[in-house]
């Protein structure tokens, strides 16, 4: 019912490009893709979420941690839009403007589920965030989101200030960054965060030992600069 290769019948291979649900061979269609350290994910029309790869966290969502070679559908997710991928787990921005995530915690809360159960095999939602417009994705083991009113919002391991909040204190649940209010887009890196702003600048924070905060010096930085 879902091997490209044995698709509804043994021997019935789908052609290139083609996945199989529900034992019929469909067209790709896929929308947008995200890709994480071992594993990778697409939405494809309708708003479904398909994933592959490593899953010995649950990062494919699909209710198991047994690695995948095709695609596996991510439960219960219908209406997606936008789709990122971490270190260990994976996030959908939803139609509605809401988020969830699956896979893995690390001990510091990167699911924002307000939990630190050790890892989520199917998407639970990211607690608190509403009117979400923009995903980072790509953190270690953080994330950050942006709201239709330009500020950003992060959750996570936040040891060297990846968050924003003027901190170094995790969070299982998101928190604002501070200082931002016009942002439109956000990404994350491995230890630290940017967001693009309605003028066209940008502002980093974060771990800048090599300088991935831009600022010409190597000084971490707990809130936004630029």
């Amino acid at each position: 019912q879902s091997s490209n290769a044995h698709c509804g019948a043994c021997g019935n291979a789908c052609a290139t490009g083609e996945y199989c649900l529900s034992g019929v061979c469909r067209a790709g269609n896929v929308s947008t893709l995200a890709s994480g350290n071992d594993h990778v994910c697409a939405i494809r029309a309708g708003g479904t979420v398909w994933c592959w790869g490593y899953n010995g966290w649950g990062q494919l969502g699909n209710n198991s941690t047994t690695s995948s070679l095709v695609l596996q559908q991510v439960r219960g997710i219908t209406n997606a839009v936008e789709v990122s991928a971490s270190g260990g787990s994976s996030f959908a921005r939803l139609a509605d403007g809401t988020v969830v995530g699956w896979g893995l915690h690390y001990g510091t809360g990167e699911l924002g589920d307000g939990s630190m159960v050790a890892q989520r095999l199917t998407p639970v939602s990211v607690v608190g965030l509403r009117n979400i417009v923009d995903l980072g994705g790509g953190g270690w083991a953080h994330s950050c989101a942006v709201a239709s009113d330009g500020r950003v919002w992060c959750w996570g391991y936040n040891a060297y200030g990846q968050l924003g909040d003027g901190s170094t204190a995790n969070r299982v649940a998101p928190g604002l960054t501070a200082g931002l209010s016009t942002a439109v887009e956000v990404c994350d890196g491995y230890l630290h965060s940017c967001a693009r702003l309605q003028d066209g600048t940008v502002r980093c924070w974060g771990y800048n030992a090599y300088g991935s905060l831009g600022t010409g010096n190597t000084s971490n930085s707990l809130t936004p600069v630029g």
